[in-house]
């Protein structure tokens, strides 16, 4: 993994180091749920971010939610969120990549299928994984083989009126996707593309969700089976073009590149 910036105030690396610690020898849902809370508030700033990575935070997160996510929902939840944030930092990223926190993200999201907010937040984490530029590639292959797209689609499909998830969901899938063509296939196999119109068109008011799903199908038609599966789908090129009108400082270029594959 690409190394962490040092940090400059040995207090703030005392401070976290040691909640990082009573983590690691939690004995209980409710004690790792306390401490999850506490580095999920840390991890909102940059240099606790680095921190919590270097105080060896990473491994010890993903073990908790191996022990733990699954039979809370809670628990889940705050690990996902912790490790949305770390993952901003390329250096963390790795780090959470390689010690299998995509495989315990996915985890996650299969148990808790039901609940948004493990989704959102997990979304966010794959989603961030995925999006650095040196080790975005082997990350993003690591994300589609643990079942990355399956769970971000299924999520996109169970829960789709959360605007939310549908823009996590969706940059997470695109990111996915960049540069991978194996998971642009995959996307493709699982109805992806279908599950990103029915988000754009369920939130077409919503600028964010239009414009990721727009650079995402976009993306997706670099692969000529998933041109052919959005030509089945009744009237994409009018909603398309419809959005590109709606936003068209941020969706009308790729709309209009869509619709001439199309």
């Amino acid at each position: 993994p690409m190394s962490l910036p040092p940090i400059k105030d040995a207090s703030v690396l005392a401070e976290v180091d040691a909640v990082v610690t009573s983590l690691s020898v939690s004995r209980s849902e409710r004690s790792a749920h306390r401490q999850l809370v506490k580095l999920r508030t840390f991890s909102i700033q940059y240099d606790k971010r680095v921190a919590i990575g270097r105080a060896g935070g990473v491994p010890v997160i993903i073990s908790a939610l191996k022990k733990y996510g699954e039979g809370t929902a809670a628990i889940a939840k705050q690990g996902c969120a912790v490790l949305q944030n770390l993952s901003s930092i390329e250096g963390n990223a790795d780090s959470i990549v390689l010690h299998g926190g995509m495989e315990v993200i996915v985890k996650a999201m299969e148990t808790h299928y039901r609940d948004v907010s493990v989704q959102e937040m997990a979304c966010a984490a794959l989603r961030n994984c995925a999006s650095h530029p040196l080790n975005g590639g082997k990350n993003r292959s690591v994300i589609g083989q643990a079942g990355g797209v399956r769970v971000v689609i299924g999520a996109l499909r169970r829960h789709g009126k959360s605007a939310k998830v549908c823009d996590k969901g969706v940059a997470a899938l695109g990111n996915m996707c960049l540069g991978s063509d194996a998971n642009r296939r995959e996307v493709g196999k699982e109805g992806g593309a279908s599950a990103i119109l029915n988000a754009m068109r369920d939130h077409d008011g919503h600028e964010g969700v239009c414009e990721k799903g727009m650079r995402t199908l976009w993306d997706l038609t670099k692969s000529p089976m998933n041109v052919e599966l959005l030509k089945c789908e009744q009237g994409v090129e009018d909603f398309l073009l419809g959005v590109g009108a709606k936003f068209p400082r941020r969706c009308k270029q790729k709309a209009l590149q869509i619709f001439l594959k199309l």
